[in-house]
Order: C-alpha cells, then structure tokens, then sequence
C-alpha cells in the first residue's frame, strides 16, 4: 500500500480541481492510501470528505492564491516578494506533513503548488508526479515564470501532461522530453452519458426553445463575450434560441462577470441569455441543451467540457484552440470555428439548428468517442502506474 499525497494551491472546483476529483476517487484503493493537502478551505474539500479522503488545509497567505499568472496582469510587486517570503515556511510544513503521514510519492496538482511541494517532497527523497494542466506559452506567463516551471519541472520523477500540445509547449519551453507523458483528463461515463433527465428546460421557462450553451469559469480568454455577440446575431434574426451561460467567475474575475451582464444588457438580451452561475450538476445542463459551444481564444491545455458535452451527445462547436484538435474531427464528432469570430459562431450555431439530422449524427459520433477515450476508469489506470 502506497501513501500518495496529492496537493493543489485552492480549493476551488475549476478543471483541474475537478480532474484531481475525479482521479482520487477512482484510485485503486487496495492499492493506494490517499491524502489531500490544499492551500484553502472551499468547495473542493468537501467534495474530497464526501468520498471519505482526509483533507490538510496548508492555508496559503491571500496574496500568493491570488496572484495572477497572466502577463498583462497587475499584480503587485510587493505581493510577489510577499509571496518569496513565506516559501520556506510552507515548504516546511510541507515536508513535516510528508514525513508524519509517511508519505511514498508527492502528487502536485498546480503550479503554485508546486513552489513548495516539489521542494519538500525532494528534500525527502520522495517521488513526485507532477500533473501539469498548463500549455506554457507567453499567452499564459510572463517569461521568467515559464523558466521557473522549467527549473522546478526537474525536481518531478514525471510530469503528467494533459494533451498532446500541452507536452509540446512543455519540450519547447525546456522540458524533459523523456520525463513528459500525455494522460488526458477523464469523466464519470456514467454521469454523463445520453439518459441523463432533463425536467431543467422546463425548470427555466425554456420549453419549446432551442438552447444553446457554454459551460465553464468566467475568464476572458474563454470567450463568453464572443457566445453573446454571437447570442446577440442569432436573436436579431429568430426568436426560437436561447442561451445559458454557466460558471463562477473564478481566480477574481467578478469585474469580467459584470461586464458580460452589461453587454447582455446592452444588446438587450437579459431574457434571452441567462446566468446560471457554477452548478454542481453540470450534467443537467448538457442534458438541457442542444448544442455546447466553447469559444477560448488561447491555447486550450485540454477543455473539459468538451469532452462532457460529448459524452452527452451534444455537438461541440469550438474554436481550434489548442487541445481541441486532439478532441474534436471537424464535421465528424463536433465543429470547429475560428477564435474571436461571433459571425462565425452565429453561423455555425444556425446551420446545426436547421439540420437536425447532422446533429444528431455528431452526437452519436461524439458520444462513442468520449466513451472509448475519455473514460475516467481507464486513463486512471495509467496514472496508477506511475506512482
């Protein structure tokens, strides 16, 4: 039996949270014994005590959560240096956490995490697998966090990478081709899958409507704002669609949420595109809806929804953004449209309303494909493996 302690920097529920989930709970528990350590208290520990798995809070200082990765960003430099002060700390307590819990291998889930978990778990002489759900590209980082990713990656025994582009970026950016694996994110087939009940289109007020929808957190580079340009063209032309918008604004972006909500107002859609917020039911919405888009203007590391969407089979209209082409055949399993086009969107979101027929065929498709690749008891399997 092997003590695996898997650590994250929040307790958020965003996509790489959610694949964490997913991959503790299917472990093979014969097997495995694991241990969560989080930077925060929040919704991602509790959903680890529903599964029964022991939670460690580290409480990361505000400033260091909050830092934001972007490079246009604004984060403050004393925050920074805050943030260098209080490593060693945190390392610390890291390593006392691995050694009282016996710890055999170090699962790092982020990279902030990583800034002092990779450390503690080497001074240990502790395995450490490092999951990276990151496409290290200057879209994302400033430069010199790239080389500090670089510099901390050759600590790990393996990094994990999400899709095959996000390997790539990792290589190109100096990693170690040899320690890279690709392992794509998994989902719970059984929980998303065709018979999912609807009742939410009624639930509503949307009966008899058309739903189209994107799912994930509110962030700028995912595009909500080009979904309701796009929702803003449809509507001008028919009045049988309407559009969810579902997902928190995470990591501080509330101003971007009130944004979209003035442009939506603006357009005057407000009875035509609803904020639904985070739901813990997501399936539900898929269910719900007839086509899911995603619309991220950067380098998808992978898309989670996506491959949700599909299990459900729905047709996917997503811009070809990273990882997405390793997901979705055009035309065959899903569409794919060019980034920041709400006039492209707009079309292909009418061409899949008015041919029934196709949408139901790139469902079927969709819906095998994420059935034989996706399954979480599969790909977890291949993680075991490197424990």
């Amino acid at each position: 039996m092997k003590n695996i302690l898997f650590t994250g920097h929040h307790a958020e529920l965003g996509g790489g949270e959610i694949s964490l989930l997913e991959i503790v709970k299917n472990l093979d528990k014969n097997n495995f014994n694991p241990l969560v350590c989080l930077g925060d208290k929040g919704p991602l520990e509790y959903e680890f005590e529903k599964i029964g798995v022991d939670v460690i809070i580290l409480k990361l200082p505000g400033f260091l959560r909050k830092l934001n990765r972007d490079p246009g960003s604004s984060n403050k430099i004393s925050a920074f240096i805050k943030s260098t002060a209080c490593l060693p700390v945190l390392t610390k307590r890291f390593k006392g956490i691995i050694i009282e819990k016996n710890i055999d291998v170090v699962y790092i889930n982020s990279i902030k995490s990583a800034l002092y978990a990779a450390i503690a778990a080497k001074n240990t002489k502790r395995r450490i697998v490092w999951q990276l759900h990151d496409c290290l590209t200057k879209e994302f980082y400033p430069t010199w966090i790239i080389k500090l990713v670089i510099m901390l990656t050759h600590m790990a025994d393996q990094i994990v990478c999400v899709s095959d582009i996000a390997r790539q970026y990792f290589i190109k950016s100096g990693g170690a081709a040899t320690k890279a694996v690709v392992i794509y994110n998994g989902i719970d087939i059984k929980k998303f899958n065709p018979g999912v009940n609807n009742g939410l289109k009624e639930q509503l007020g949307l009966s008899g409507k058309k739903i189209v929808s994107i799912v994930g957190r509110l962030e700028p580079w995912k595009g909500q704002e080009v979904f309701i340009n796009a929702a803003g063209i449809i509507c001008g032309k028919r009045d049988d669609v309407s559009f969810l918008i579902v997902g928190g604004a995470l990591f501080g972006f509330d101003a971007y949420e009130e944004k979209l909500k003035k442009i939506t107002g603006s357009l005057k859609l407000k009875n035509k595109v609803l904020f639904l917020g985070f739901k813990n039911d997501v399936e539900r919405i898929y269910a719900a809806s007839d086509i899911i888009t995603h619309c991220s203007n950067r380098p998808e590391p992978f898309g989670r929804d996506i491959i949700e969407a599909m299990a459900c089979a729905k047709p996917v209209i997503s811009t070809a953004m990273g990882a997405v082409n390793e997901i979705i055949n055009n035309g065959i399993d899903g569409v794919i449209i060019k980034p920041d086009s709400p006039e492209d969107l707009a079309s292909a979101i009418i061409r899949l309303i008015d041919n029934t027929q196709a949408m139901a065929v790139i469902g079927k498709n969709a819906a095998e494909k994420a059935r034989r690749l996706f399954d979480i008891k599969n790909l977890v399997k291949s993680t075991e493996r490197l424990l």
